[in-house]
């Protein structure tokens, strides 16, 4: 036995809503008992059979198979949100701000291309940068730096897309 999973749009086509559903694909439809994971990691109090994502990445659900006690896995789905800006579509999450000098960074990207990341100052000075090579998928960093407090602005390089955020270091 194996679950299926569909990308579901809610309601009118026009409304953008779209939703993960179990069961979709294969006909077993499986109301109750799932967990869902989004990039592997757990979403807690996910465990309906329909999902809404919110953030972009691969989603699968996973059942206790009550008959075999077997546990049953999904297919994954790749889930990239079509609207907003260019850091929401990408999940883009950066913290604390304002930091002490380091950065709990996560996003993800569905395509596979270099990744680097640079803080240039007000003055558009780069003054920090970390090059991660070629990457496709979830990233979750601490990124750790020696910069003097001040406004900095985060870039990141992937492939030909930039994406930008400003931060604030106080010691």
């Amino acid at each position: 036995m194996s679950l299926g999973l569909a990308n579901r749009r809610n309601g009118d086509e026009r409304d953008g809503a779209y939703h993960l559903a179990t069961g979709a694909d294969t006909g077993k439809s499986v109301p109750t008992g799932n967990q869902w994971y989004l990039n592997d990691t757990l979403l807690v109090d996910s465990t309906t059979q329909v999902i809404t994502p919110t953030l972009p990445g691969l989603y699968y659900t996973v059942i206790n198979d009550t008959t075999t006690g077997c546990l049953l896995y999904s297919d994954t789905l790749a889930w990239l949100p079509g609207t907003g800006t260019a850091n929401q579509r990408i999940g883009l999450k950066v913290g604390p701000v304002p930091s002490p000098g380091y950065f709990n960074v996560s996003f993800y990207m569905s395509t596979t291309a270099d990744l680097d990341i640079a803080f240039y100052d007000v003055l558009g000075q780069k003054v920090w940068e970390q090059d991660y090579g070629t990457f496709t998928g979830a990233f979750n960093h601490q990124l750790s730096t020696t910069l003097a407090s001040g406004i900095y602005f985060m870039k990141i390089f992937h492939g030909g897309d930039t994406y930008e955020y400003p931060v604030s270091i106080t010691h």
